[in-house]
């Protein structure tokens, strides 16, 4: 692996990108990472594109504003002069309100202003899935914010501030302010996006000459400098090269989510010149690991001190591509990311067999309910399965039997709809069609035991008709053909008498075989 490296660190940074990677794909000239976001002030917050996963905040701003709204992005980079953000505090609605008197004060009660709570950014939705973000060290203790106990970060740094009293000691805003303390290297890797690359590969190259191996620690969220430079809105492969030839083993670390870093460059749809960089170390790694397995297990068994680890390979690396899928699903991420994701399964770990370790139909669920993914994105998700995977990835039926058996609160219709519209838009009679939309427009969405066994009786009955109506459709089918076989026998194909060619159509037989056919499907 030394030697890939060494030869790596002979190119340029600046010539063009692989020409050709694996099988036809092209390469990503935007080696820079500049397709990211970055925010400068309110004016800009209109212009978020919709599938922006990482955003970094512009070195000019100062505050950051309630208001914003990234949207479901994982990775937030803010500068270190940042000195306020909009968080936890309440302002009076009305200035200059007119009091009553003081003698009419005792007997009718003065009005309250009211008092209008600021929007809390990282109270959001949209930061809900949040994982790389640190605080600048001189931010106050009044103004850092506090993560919901169901977000990600609230999940890992639990807080209770909003139970106990205003900016308790426990608010996980404190662990994100000290995240890099005494880690040199993870606070290159996070601000580096601040600094020229010559600027930022010479800091990385001073921290790693010589390695001190008091600094090659996690933060608070497990998290490796080889993490944060994935989650990075700027790749430079010079700073890839530099520390995978130092901590290559870290590529196989997991942070407090259980995600190695080649996961966020997925996530965050880096160059492909760095996700081949990372993939192929990793690649060496495992090869590695697998030839220490085999010399060990080919070492004689009398005075051998690991004999133990013959039956059982320790050096097993894996890729935990199923938490992966499910991670990108659970958070909304836009289809082009699961997309990378099976990509770089075929075309570099084609021993991990994507369509038998996942269960893509329940991957369909979590999509729905966890995701909350509006109709185009699943019906999106649905497509890339079937022509990845063939339309057995996911059935459908048994999706939308599972969904209105399991799922209570926040039920919508369109999910049903995208399990059997196709079916339905199929249909030869306008009627059919019709009398299954309006079915599946009045199933009922409430939260109630009740309304959920509603549901599940009209899909029940909604699949049953569907199937009724395709065989019936193929009937028809069965008819004309019989019709036709009767003209050919008859010596009668070309006659255009009409009386003649309903009189076969009605000794074809169709009446006697059809009944038994349909009892036969149905």
């Amino acid at each position: 692996m030394l030697s890939y490296i060494q030869e790596q660190l002979k190119v340029s940074a600046t010539t063009k990108p692989l020409e050709e990677i694996a099988l036809g794909r092209k390469a990503d000239s935007r080696t820079d990472g500049e397709s990211a976001f970055v925010y400068t002030g309110p004016a800009c917050a209109a212009e978020i594109p919709r599938d922006t996963t990482r955003v970094r905040v512009d070195a000019s701003v100062k505050r950051l504003h309630g208001q914003t709204n990234f949207g479901p992005i994982f990775s937030l980079e803010l500068p270190e002069n940042v000195i306020r953000m909009d968080v936890n505090e309440t302002l009076p609605a009305t200035v200059g309100r007119t009091f009553a008197p003081m003698a009419n004060a005792f007997f009718m009660p003065q009005r309250q202003d009211p008092i209008e709570r600021r929007r809390d950014l990282f109270k959001s939705e949209g930061l809900k899935h949040l994982r790389n973000v640190a605080f600048p060290p001189d931010l106050t203790d009044k103004s850092l914010p506090t993560f919901e106990n169901s977000s990600d970060l609230g999940r890992i740094l639990p807080s209770d501030r909003n139970t106990s009293y205003a900016y308790s000691l426990y608010c996980n805003g404190f662990a994100l302010r000290d995240r890099f303390k005494h880690l040199p290297l993870h606070r290159i890797a996070y601000y580096h996006v601040y600094d020229s690359e010559e600027v930022a590969v010479e800091k990385l190259r001073k921290e790693l000459e010589p390695l001190k191996p008091s600094i090659v620690h996690p933060d608070c969220l497990k998290m490796y400098a080889h993490h944060i430079l994935c989650c990075s809105t700027k790749h430079r492969p010079m700073m890839y090269r530099l520390l995978l030839e130092k901590l290559p083993m870290d590529l196989f670390s997991k942070d407090c989510w259980g995600c190695l870093p080649l996961f966020y460059l997925i996530w965050g749809l880096a160059p492909l010149e760095i996700v081949d960089l990372v993939v192929q170390t990793m690649k060496e790694e495992m090869a590695g690991d697998r030839e220490c397995y085999n010399t060990l297990r080919g070492a004689p068994e009398e005075g051998n001190p690991w004999l133990s680890l013959k039956s059982n390979n320790p050096f097993t690396r894996e890729i935990n591509w199923k938490e992966m899928v499910e991670t990108l699903c659970e958070a909304r991420a836009p289809l082009a990311c699961l997309d990378r994701l099976i990509e770089i399964n075929i075309f570099s770990f084609p021993e991990d067999n994507l369509q038998s370790l996942i269960d893509w139909g329940e991957m369909m669920i979590i999509l729905c309910s966890k995701g909350k993914a509006r109709k185009p994105h699943l019906s999106g998700f649905v497509q890339l399965c079937h022509s990845n995977f063939g339309t057995k990835s996911i059935v459908l039926e048994q999706v939308a039997m599972k969904i209105v058996r399991r799922e209570k609160f926040g039920f919508k219709p369109f999910w049903l709809r995208v399990c059997v519209g196709n079916r339905i838009k199929v249909l030869q009679y306008k009627e059919w069609r019709y009398e299954l939309d309006s079915m599946i427009n009045t199933c009922p969405v409430g939260s109630t035991e009740r309304h959920r066994k509603q549901r599940i009786e009209l899909m029940t009955t909604v699949l049953d008709k569907l199937k009724v109506y395709e065989v019936y459709g193929l009937m028809w089918v069965l008819e004309l053909a019989l019709w036709k076989s009767k003209l050919e026998y008859e010596g009668l194909t070309e006659s255009q008498d009409r009386g003649v060619r309903a009189e076969c159509r009605f000794t074809c037989g169709a009446t006697f075989i059809m009944p038994k056919v349909i009892s036969y499907l149905i």
